[in-house]
């Protein structure tokens, strides 16, 4: 059988493969009805390449939705762009942005690819119904990369001029007709048989060259089984043939093996400990791969998963009815006691129980300052945002990837939400996530008092040791340090890192941010700048090994303002440069309008109700100084001293009233009282 059973799944699409190579196109359409292996040619066609990506489209309800399906495959086609692409899914999947802005997202990341690859988008005839996901495909398909080849595989057609993206010549579009087997094929499927070949020749008008009908028929025929069924095929629509030959093939399997496909077709991507956890049969795994070498209608996913061909798997799960829930919800169970919670959680989405997934994820072990998986990422933005509110680790991690994306003050707000809701017999270290995220978050506002507050109320100064002797410890006397020096303690903050520095330094996003306080709220306050400008490049070069780039692009953000600041614009230029990419790029919006004045766009912006005060102020300061007009330098001068009236915290050594517009001989002076070797540009005058 094994000689049969290669052939029935392995056919190898020679003819077409080496027409798509040898023209190679830009676009590839697959338009024909299911059965006609369309994907089977796609993953033929990408196999073996360094790069290629699958994008499922199924049920897409719209250009949101089908960005969010973009980001993670992208992913799989560039894996080291996973931690970015990571954060993106959650800010896309969430509800922290607008469609629009989501969409834009997902555009951004599409035009980004370093080396030739191919994206296959499956069951794209749900684009076609939608037309904000039709109109997203155009604007993918407008600006692809040179580097990148689409395939388009649709049971219809995607009503969109493939001409308007590519040369016609460019571009290759295969049809049923191009797609059906020829004799030739069926002839050589069949020849391990010996069939006579008047039954060949019957086997090829019914099918008309329909690839799963004839390799269902080859198996039927290995099995002793053809003759009788041809002779009622005659009977059976065209249009009927699929399913009535499936409903054969089943028929003739033993009931175990059923039962393992019917697992298969329940169970996402089910791998052979899935099958086997859900039947409870330890040879389920051999049995589902012995029958995925000879079965048209399971084939193995690039991840090693069984993946079981939509119209048999429609038909397995309708014969399952109500029992899929019950065999899903025991396999995550089991899957949980066995502490792999993320795949529990993706079986309780599959049911779908939102609950369930959420106490699932909640249990994944998530690292502190690295970006969390691709898998944790989708799932999290899967979860209704009134789910994750209330379990402490699933949004202390949302909004690590959303800070300076989404609003400050909502996340703030949620925050207190979920502090004043916990039970009461939370972790520690769960209470410590909520705790620790509260107080930066109050910060980012300004409300440096009610952060020391809080600090203090949960785990006071006299209860750390010194030195201290765990982790949590030094990251608490980070914080303290982080408020302390922006209320202009410096001595104590310095002392609070100095004291920290052991336990958190092997923790890149810590150690980063606690150099990046020295550097800019303490070396800088007092004036050593050349101390300041080396912390703060140790601080980057922390950041960026995180791959957190929200926590890069504020690094970005002081490093540009730092030079800015005491005077080096070319240097101060170049950080503005990688700032816009990362902030364009991966939508850190808080830093939008600071960029838009360093980049010399500040008449063309406004500040946004996600742009954070500080760097409001800043880009303030900039444009006040760079503006070409009078006029325009005191409209930006007038509201940086507005931005220190609603926060008088937002940034200590610029707060009103040490900031303010002097009268001088009939103009007006901003002058910058506290700040030690400020630059000259800070004296300019902004005439009346």
């Amino acid at each position: 059988m094994a000689e049969v059973a290669d052939l029935g799944n392995h056919v190898q699409r020679t003819r077409l493969l080496e027409r798509l190579r040898r023209l190679r196109p830009q676009i590839v359409a697959l338009v024909a009805p299911a059965g006609f292996g369309k994907s089977t040619l796609a993953r033929q066609f990408v196999e073996g390449q360094d790069a290629f990506a699958i994008c499922d489209c199924a049920n897409v309800a719209d250009d949101l939705d089908f960005a969010r399906r973009i980001i993670p495959a992208l992913a799989d086609e560039q894996p080291e762009r996973g931690a970015a692409l990571s954060q993106r899914e959650l800010l896309i999947g969430d509800g922290a942005m607008s469609s629009g802005e989501g969409v834009a997202l997902a555009l951004a990341a599409w035009r980004s690819t370093t080396r030739p690859a191919t994206f296959v988008f499956e069951d794209a005839e749900h684009i076609a119904h939608s037309p904000s996901a039709r109109e997203f495909l155009t604007r993918l398909l407008a600006e692809r990369p040179k580097q990148r080849t689409v395939m388009l595989c649709s049971r219809e057609s995607l009503r969109v001029h493939l001409s308007r993206f590519a040369p016609p010549h460019e571009i290759v579009t295969l049809r049923a007709d191009d797609l059906a087997f020829s004799r030739a094929e069926v002839e050589e499927i069949l020849r391990p048989l010996e069939l006579d070949a008047a039954i060949v020749g019957r086997i090829v008008e019914i099918s008309q060259g329909w690839p799963i009908p004839v390799l269902f028929l080859a198996r039927l025929a290995y099995e002793d089984r053809h003759e009788a069924l041809l002779e009622r095929l005659g009977d059976v629509a065209f249009e009927e043939l699929y399913e009535y030959l499936a409903d054969q093939v089943l028929a003739g399997l033993p009931p175990s093996l059923v039962a393992v496909l019917s697992a298969a077709a329940s169970i996402p991507n089910a791998t052979g400990d899935d099958v086997m956890l859900a039947t409870g049969d330890s040879s389920a795994a051999k049995s589902i791969e012995d029958f995925a070498r000879s079965s048209p209608f399971v084939h193995r996913s690039p991840e090693g998963g069984f993946v079981v061909h939509p119209l048999m798997r429609a038909i397995l799960i309708e014969n399952a009815g109500p029992r899929r829930d019950a065999l899903l919800a025991a396999t995550a169970e089991e899957y949980d006691r066995r502490k792999d919670h993320l795949r529990a959680a993706e079986l309780h989405l599959a049911r779908p129980d939102q609950e369930a997934a959420a106490r699932s994820l909640e249990a994944v072990p998530v690292g502190e300052d690295r970006a969390p998986s691709m898998r944790y990422s989708r799932m999290v933005s899967s979860l209704d945002r009134s789910v994750v509110r209330r379990y402490p680790t699933l949004w202390s991690c949302a909004a690590l990837l959303q800070t300076f994306s989404a609003d400050t003050a909502q996340l703030l707000e949620e925050t207190g939400t979920l502090w004043a809701t916990l039970p009461p017999d939370t972790p520690l270290y769960k209470k410590y996530y909520v705790i620790a995220t509260r107080t930066l978050l109050l910060t980012y506002l300004g409300m440096f008092d009610e952060a020391l507050k809080l600090l203090e109320s949960v785990g006071p100064r006299q209860s750390i040791p010194n030195p201290p002797t765990d982790v949590a410890q030094g990251y608490a006397l980070y914080l303290r340090a982080t408020v302390l020096s922006r209320l202009g303690r410096l001595d104590e903050a310095e002392n609070d890192l100095e004291l920290a520095w052991p336990l958190i330094e092997s923790m890149d996003i810590m150690a980063s941010a606690s150099l990046m306080v020295r550097a800019v709220e303490i070396e800088r306050v007092r004036g050593n700048i050349g101390e300041a400008r080396e912390l703060l490049a140790r601080s980057l070069d922390y950041a960026q090994r995180s791959e957190l780039s929200n926590f890069v692009a504020y690094r970005l953000a002081e490093a540009t303002f730092g030079e800015w600041f005491v005077g080096d614009d070319e240097s101060a230029a170049r950080y503005a440069e990688k700032l816009e990419r990362t902030v364009e790029g991966d939508g850190i919006r808080g830093f939008r309008y600071f960029t838009d004045c360093v980049r010399g766009r500040a008449n063309e912006s406004e500040p946004r109700g996600v742009d954070l005060l500080r760097w409001v102020l800043c880009g303030r300061l900039v444009a006040c100084v760079t503006a070409s007009e009078p006029a325009r330098a005191l409209e930006h001068a007038l509201a940086a001293r507005e931005v220190g009236k609603r926060s008088c915290n937002v940034w200590r050594p610029l707060r009103s009233p040490n900031f303010h517009l002097k009268p001088n001989a009939g103009n007006f002076t901003p002058t910058c009282a506290g700040l030690p070797r400020t630059r000259d540009r800070f004296r300019w005058q902004a005439r009346w």
